[in-house]
């Protein structure tokens, strides 16, 4: 085996000045990461000792570098997919890169806890890539709840893309819970999308969705659902969606699968039709009366200034 000589940067390239020699032993000298904000700014790796958890558990995220550096934590080891986070505060991510949790790989499976908050000007843009969304992909272990993606937070992937979760997976007969979640932002895809959750493609896993909603938009070719592009035997319960934009499979623009469940929900622009969806009006939806009508402490509503029911 040969090997460079000289010194190196922490990504491996030769250091600036250096003039490498090559020999069968490792002579290399490595320079530091150069770490900011948690991010080496040469490798990209992440600062280990940039956030510790607190005391229940939690790495608590209240910036947009926080939460740029826990999911590059999450991806850079496996034993970190389990981790959980709790925002602490609403984040604006203008032009902080973000590739979203997890992967297929290695599919998320800790709980984040959005904290009631919201997440504002956020970009990702994977337009040849399966599994994308603010969690990329998620075991069904995991736990995702009380978080608002908002109108300008948009994602473009190929397939099993979702504005919350891009994929879920796990073993049989397994249920992922997702509960208090909001999406006003677009996504952007080819097949297989959704607000909440793009899609499971495990028949036998079931999708809990409860106080639920979506006003964004997504563009797709085929296969889309405003809720979910795909779950198979879903339960929803006190959820509502406005349909808008394209891919949608005709009967199943809410949430496409084999034989969804509804208790409460509520549908603005779909032709698909159960028994717990009933249809609101965008009249109703902006003074109040969708959220009479949903009758759930988990959304609130300043009327004349919220144009929809909102996540407390």
């Amino acid at each position: 085996m040969v090997y460079a000589c000289g010194t190196l940067r922490c990504d491996g390239t030769a250091a600036e000045g250096t003039t490498l020699t090559y020999a069968n032993t490792n002579g290399a000298q490595y320079q530091p990461h150069v770490f900011d904000q948690g991010i080496c700014q040469v490798c990209s790796v992440p600062d280990a000792e940039y956030l510790y958890p607190n005391r229940q558990g939690y790495y608590p995220i209240s910036t947009p570098q926080a939460l740029r550096w826990f999911a590059a934590y999450v991806a850079s080891n496996p034993a970190h997919a389990s981790l959980d986070a709790r925002l602490t505060a609403d984040l604006n991510m203008r032009g902080i890169p973000f590739d979203g949790i997890g992967s297929i790989a290695v599919p998320y499976s800790g709980e984040f806890d959005g904290g009631s908050h919201t997440i504002d000007y956020l970009t990702i843009r994977k337009t040849d890539q399966n599994g994308v969304g603010f969690i990329n992909s998620a075991h069904t272990t995991a736990w995702i709840h009380d978080l608002t993606l908002s109108s300008h937070f948009a994602i473009t992937g190929y397939r099993y893309v979702g504005g919350i979760i891009g994929h879920v997976s796990g073993p049989e007969g397994s249920i992922i819970r997702l509960e208090r979640l909001g999406f006003e932002g677009t996504l952007t895809l080819n097949n297989n999308g959704g607000a909440i959750v793009g899609c499971i493609p495990n028949n036998n896993i079931t999708a809990h969705l409860r106080s639920c909603y979506s006003v964004g938009k997504i563009t797709g070719t085929t296969e889309c659902g405003a809720l979910s592009g795909w779950s198979s035997y879903a339960r929803l319960t006190n959820c509502y969606a406005r349909v808008n934009g394209s891919g949608w499979e005709t009967g199943h623009d809410v949430v496409r699968g084999f034989t969804p469940v509804f208790r409460n929900c509520y549908t603005y622009g779909a032709k698909q039709t159960a028994e717990g969806l009933s249809t609101f009006t965008l009249t109703e939806m902006r003074n109040g009366t969708l959220l009479q009508n949903l009758n759930d402490p988990a959304y609130t509503q300043v009327t004349g200034t919220d144009t929809n029911p909102k996540l407390r």
